[in-house]
């Protein structure tokens, strides 16, 4: 039932929710489009599949809904509950123009876009975040939360039109409790996330804003919206980087040579450009992270699309960050693919990796290690030989001879002097003795292999 006291304007009762005294209550009137902007969250009742056709999970929606026209201004699909960058991301959907690609199947373009005057929210966490708050305060927009729960009306209904509209015509539907699911509903789940999207983009394009206005006759959701808009063009931002706020950001990488980045197991590179015929090319000139080589960076992404990522230089002194460029995954094809998507296509070579029998490999790596270890032993022992053979003594080392040793006079080499007059002994002995005495063998003394003159010198020169 309608509040009798309202009237038939748009009247949301609305609190500033600060903390440290009481906060100040407002009463704002919808008078006009893009002036107050509903957000809030729910899941969805449909069971999604993966790629392969097995049951993945549902998903969650945060919308972003148009107080005076009731038209959807923007929204995003997330696989967990939404939080605060889940909030952020679908605000710069909605203030963002919207195109899509053909494979989309759109009647009508989804024109609605701009900049708010108010988000009402209600009072969970997400949307009291500091980093909501530093959106809305970089993009001059009023944060205030509902004071009843009742004036939040307009968000309910779209949840309800979505159950009864959209989701229960998918398979998949699971219903909203246990007393509305279906028998089998994970029998009959086979839509994949992408499909789903893109059948939920033509809902809100081709159905919710085509739909007539409730309390306006002859008048659709979007010809309200285009009628409401103050001066006939919706505000924007000047420059699609005043939203580079609203991305999820990730901890600081270091950037490598060529300008790389290495984020979620894919290399990022700046060194690319295109070609005339639509291919990525290396080009070295392209590369405008030469200077950052060795430094660190700040890189944001969009969860939806991770094949670009933007990328900043770090706050430091408390100056903000710059916006540096946009860099491309170097091993992707593909223009567009989300980060679920990757971490499906991630997990699923795992699996496969632990499916192979890698029995063969381990057993050609322990063959190449212990052949390796016996041409190691085998080594050392050859040079273990080689040494010992080295420093072995050699056998002609009693050979060598020392002509004129120190402090030896030449008379002590020569025989006996003989006396004058006196015959010289007879050396030959009696011919009894020589044949009785056998004659030993003549043995021939090898030559001698160095002949030294001071043996000392030769061992301290030499040796």
């Amino acid at each position: 039932m309608r509040n009798p006291g309202q009237g038939p304007g748009i009247i949301v009762k609305v609190t500033s929710g600060k903390k440290g005294g009481k906060s100040a209550e407002e009463d704002i009137e919808v008078i006009r489009s893009n002036q107050v902007w509903q957000i809030d969250h729910t899941r969805l009742d449909n069971l999604l599949a993966d790629e392969k056709g097995d049951l993945a999970c549902s998903v969650w929606i945060t919308a972003v809904i148009d107080t005076w026209s009731g038209c959807v201004m923007g929204y995003h699909l997330s696989f967990g509950s939404a939080g605060s960058h889940e909030v952020a991301l679908a605000l710069r959907h909605a203030i963002l123009p919207k195109h899509y690609d053909p494979e989309f199947q759109l009647k009508e373009e989804w024109e609605v876009c701009g900049l708010p005057e108010y988000i009402v929210t209600d009072r969970a966490k997400e949307f009291k975040s500091a980093h909501l708050k530093h959106i809305a305060s970089n993009l001059g927009i009023k944060l205030r939360l509902r004071l009843y729960t009742e004036q939040g009306g307009i968000v309910e209904r779209l949840f309800l039109e979505l159950k009864t509209e959209f989701a229960a015509l998918i398979l998949g539907f699971k219903g909203g409790s246990l007393k509305e699911r279906p028998e089998n509903a994970e029998k009959y789940a086979c839509v994949v996330f992408e499909d789903y999207d893109r059948k939920l983009v033509q809902h809100f394009v081709d159905h919710h804003n085509k739909h007539l206005y409730p309390r306006a006759e002859n008048q659709t959701r979007l010809m309200r919206w285009k009628a409401g808009l103050l001066g006939g063009q919706p505000k924007r931002p000047a420059s699609e980087r005043e939203l580079d706020l609203c991305l999820m950001k990730t901890t600081t990488r270091n950037v490598e040579e060529r300008g790389c980045i290495n984020f979620e197991k894919l290399v990022y590179t700046a060194s690319l450009s295109r070609e005339e015929d639509g291919h990525w090319r290396y080009d070295k000139r392209a590369n405008f992270l030469k200077d950052y080589e060795g430094k660190e960076v700040l890189i944001r992404y969009n969860p939806t699309n991770i094949v670009y990522v933007l990328v900043y230089t770090v706050e430091e002194n408390g100056q903000p960050s710059e916006f540096l460029g946009t860099i491309r995954a170097r091993d992707l094809e593909e223009e567009r693919l989300s980060l679920k998507e990757w971490k499906d296509r991630k997990a699923q070579i795992r699996r496969e990796g632990k499916g192979i029998d890698q029995s063969s490999i381990l057993a050609q790596q322990r063959n190449l290690y212990v052949s390796s270890v016996e041409t190691a032993k085998t080594l050392k022992g050859r040079r273990k030989k080689e040494n010992n053979r080295i420093t072995k003594r050699s056998e002609h080392s009693d050979r060598v001879v020392q002509l004129f040793p120190p402090n030896i006079s030449s008379a002590d080499t020569l025989p006996d002097a003989i006396p004058d007059g006196e015959a010289a002994p007879s050396t030959e002995a009696p011919s009894e003795d020589l044949q009785s005495t056998p004659k030993p063998p003549k043995i021939q003394a090898k030559p001698a292999l160095y002949v030294v003159s001071d043996w000392d010198e030769f061992v301290e020169d030499r040796w």
